[in-house]
């Protein structure tokens, strides 16, 4: 009798230290970026009902949690500016011309329009492997910012911890490709 093998081609760990992550329209938030949360993804089930019992049958849409990203502020604050600027012109606190703004650069809303200034950007996240190659690309789709966390100064700390913020960007979709 034949025992079968299981082992793995690779049996190497992933690295939660490798990897490299990038928003098309936030070059300045791209270079401190500390953390990315890989969103999770779910498809709800549906019920087929039937004379003895309901069938669990797949559902047709999927749906996907929010991306999230810790980065270090600088100390110009580029890039806590340039996610403050997006989520401000998606908001338009104080008139329609901040978000006017945005959709005359967005390629979807104006055929003339170029560059990655638009309402949304695309995004990527490099997953290295052991030898510290890109290993895996998960490329985001229309990624727009829905939130910004608080800045918090302190002088009564010891030692200086740099300042962190957190955002979360919602997005159509995302894709791994798993040949580079």
């Amino acid at each position: 009798m034949a025992v079968t093998n299981n082992t793995p081609n690779n049996i190497n760990f992933m690295s939660p230290l490798k990897f490299g992550f990038q928003v098309k329209k936030l070059p300045n938030v791209n270079f401190f970026c500390q953390a990315v949360v890989l969103p999770s993804l779910t498809v709800s089930a549906r019920y087929e009902p039937t004379p003895f019992v309901k069938l669990n049958i797949p559902g047709d849409h999927i749906e996907f949690t929010e991306l999230m990203i810790t980065f270090r502020v600088d100390e110009d604050m580029k890039n806590y500016l340039e996610i403050f600027n997006w989520l401000t012109a998606l908001g338009f606190p104080k008139d329609f011309s901040q978000y006017r703004t945005l959709a005359d650069k967005d390629k979807r809303l104006n055929p003339l329009a170029s560059g990655d200034d638009g309402i949304m950007s695309d995004a990527n996240l490099i997953i290295q492997n052991s030898a510290a190659v890109g290993n895996l690309r998960v490329d985001f789709v229309n990624l727009f910012p829905t939130s910004l966390s608080e800045l918090q100064f302190d002088t009564r700390q010891t030692d200086v911890e740099y300042i962190e913020c957190n955002a979360t960007f919602s997005f159509e979709r995302f894709d791994v490709t798993t040949s580079l």
